[in-house]
């Protein structure tokens, strides 16, 4: 395979363009189906932030509860190394991505459920579990939040 340069364009063909439109609309229809993800939420402006929505594919079969791949520590350091680089403030992704409350969303396939993972930080905060029943469209589905250690504020890989 040959490396493409930074400044080189290709331009594609109308039959290609036309492909990338019609995927496009495919995806019109599925918009507002469940998602999993993870998010942060921020009590100061009370708002979720660092949200990553995935539409749940219940094709692939899984043994295991399904969620995305992306981990909060390694989206967290993303953040915060692209707004260092750019001298930009850091808003919500300054300091340690555990040490601001966040969660995940998984999808148990076994008991068609969405489990909502988050620390017990919820509690002190129960505005956003509307929040994140929005932001991941999981209004029409079953859904449950569940408190566990790994999600509290402060916790990350420590001992796992």
């Amino acid at each position: 395979m040959t490396m493409k340069k930074f400044d080189e364009f290709i331009v594609s063909s109308k039959e290609e363009q036309e492909e990338s439109i019609k995927i496009m609309a495919e995806n019109l229809e599925i918009q507002n189906e469940p998602k999993v993800g993870i998010f942060w939420y921020d009590p100061r402006e009370d708002e979720l932030f660092g949200v990553v929505p995935e539409i749940l594919d219940k094709s692939k079969k899984t043994i295991r509860p399904n969620t995305i791949s992306i981990l909060h520590k390694d989206y967290w350091k993303k953040e915060h190394h692209k707004r260092k680089a750019k001298n930009k403030p850091l808003g919500q992704f300054a300091g340690d991505f555990k040490d601001t409350p966040r969660g995940r969303i998984f999808w148990d396939e076994k008991n068609d459920i969405f489990q909502i993972k988050l620390g017990s930080w919820i509690k002190d905060y129960p505005e956003a579990k509307k929040m994140i029943i929005d932001e991941f469209d999981l209004q029409n589905s079953n859904y449950e939040f569940r408190i566990e250690s790994h999600w509290e504020v402060g916790v990350g890989w420590e001992g796992y």
